[in-house]
């Protein structure tokens, strides 16, 4: 049995304290404790000194929470319950402390932030992790050019990549320049044509072939060589976070977001289903926007469009078509509850509204785009609804890293059977897709985390 102690900080600002009931629930690997009250009558949670609800008829007060600490002990003398801990005296919980007895923690959990209204927050612990590809792999192979190639293919900027049918003309590379990187028994037009592998060609520093456009070779000095790769890693790393992350993730779920606050109410079942140099950046996320069209947000689409569709060791698509499928089998299951033809979805106005809202204030109403600017059938809503939660968390996941698991939800909007039912479903089928992804990972040198379900967030959170 194991005891916990529970610290919770108020931040120091003005009226940062609250008369609301505080309440305090910890997650583990084995369970959860039953919901605790931390709060007494009045305002106690005062500066200096989790269920956020209403208190004794008070009024609704906001909270700025800094941080929670938890300490625990386990063993005979634990005891079997937990307590909040706002005095700072650091007292450990039990009165003995035999051999048998095992100290946990401390175990910190910030929060930094106001908590407005009535809900639960969720905490994750706030210890830092990275996945099995860590610095020190970096390391050791950061100079090797198969690793500087694997970036593009499974790295954190795997959208970009297109095979190559035949080199672009500003592009005069010969096959002799590459003959001795592709080995004996092949050549650049064979691997080029291959079904089998994919090999990406470099951006260009400049685009103007000639005397001031030199091509770089791994035949060049190493340091010469080292600084092209680093330009292009430098190219690829601000396309990365200013397109692919904060225009594709962060930018757009603000869009599908406001319109699902503004232009659905809060009992429609999109409503439920859907989860959430400054001047340079500015520059380039205008420039990504104008060039960014509705197929490469459709993942089926865009890996058919850029010819990686099957391609192998390519782990993102294949672990994204996955993914992808799962969250279209579930929201086709829950669309299906509330739309039976496509005259529904036509005469849906509040949906309507909220697609439209999508195509003109986030995409600025550029028909070019491809964006749909209505909807007029229950596939095409499958589609987009599927688009929506794939691109605020799948692919939020693979050029971020993860958080919260794809498929749980902190807020039970469904209260009906059905889509309760498919909720259990979907949590079922991205177990099993994350037990295929754990069992090709432990072959490889190098595995690809990014997109097992255990590590996809439901929505942008940071």
């Amino acid at each position: 049995m194991a005891a916990y102690r529970v610290r919770v900080r108020t931040g120091t600002a003005p009226a940062a304290g609250t008369s609301d009931a505080i309440a305090v629930t910890l997650v583990g690997t084995r369970g959860s404790s039953p919901r605790t009250v931390l709060d007494r009558w009045g305002p106690d949670f005062h500066c200096g000194a989790v269920h956020k609800g209403p208190c004794r008829g008070l009024p609704e007060s906001s909270w700025y929470l800094e941080s929670v600490t938890v300490w625990g002990q386990r063993g005979d003398s634990a005891g079997d319950s937990a307590g909040d801990d706002s005095d700072d005296s650091g007292d450990s919980a039990g009165d003995n402390d035999p051999d048998d007895v095992t100290h946990l923690g401390p175990f910190h959990f910030p929060c930094y932030r106001w908590l407005e209204g009535y809900g639960t927050w969720e905490l994750p612990e706030g210890t830092a992790n990275v996945p099995p590809l860590s610095p020190e792999y970096v390391v050791q192979h950061w100079q090797e050019d198969a690793f500087f190639g694997e970036q593009f293919l499974s790295g954190v900027n795997p959208v970009l990549l297109r095979r190559c049918p035949r080199l672009p003309p500003k592009f005069p590379v010969t096959p002799p320049m590459v003959a001795p990187s592709l080995g004996p028994g092949t050549s650049l037009q064979r691997e080029m044509e291959s079904d089998i592998d994919i090999f990406g060609v470099s951006p260009q520093l400049s685009q103007e072939p000639g005397p001031d456009s030199p091509i770089f070779l791994p035949g060049d000095p190493p340091w010469l060589w080292a600084l092209a790769k680093a330009w292009v890693r430098s190219a690829d790393f601000h396309v990365h976070e200013g397109l692919t992350h904060l225009l594709r993730a962060h930018l757009l779920g603000e869009v599908f977001a406001l319109a699902t606050l503004r232009q659905l109410a809060p009992q429609h079942p999109l409503f439920k289903a859907v989860a959430l140099g400054r001047r340079g950046l500015l520059a380039l996320v205008a420039r990504g926007l104008r060039a960014l069209r509705w197929r490469s947000l459709v993942l089926p689409r865009d890996l058919r469009h850029r010819g990686v569709a099957a391609t192998k060791r390519h782990h993102f698509g294949n672990d994204a078509t996955k993914v992808w499928g799962a969250i279209r089998r579930y929201v086709s299951g829950v669309l299906a509850l509330y739309y039976p033809s496509d005259v529904a979805v036509q005469e849906d106005p509040e949906l309507q509204a909220w697609v439209w809202e999508i195509f003109k204030r986030g995409f600025l109403g550029r028909q070019r785009s491809g964006v749909p600017s209505h909807l007029d059938s229950v596939r095409g809503l499958v589609t987009f609804v599927t688009t929506v939660i794939y691109t605020c968390s799948a692919h939020h996941a693979a050029t971020n890293s993860g958080q919260r698991p794809l498929g749980h939800f902190p807020e039970l909007h469904f209260t009906e059977p059905g889509p309760r039912l498919l909720i259990r479903r979907f949590r079922r089928r991205l177990r099993r897709i994350s037990r295929g992804i754990r069992a090709r990972n432990a072959a490889l040198e190098r595995p690809y985390p990014y997109l097992d379900p255990e590590n996809i967030e439901n929505s942008v959170a940071i």
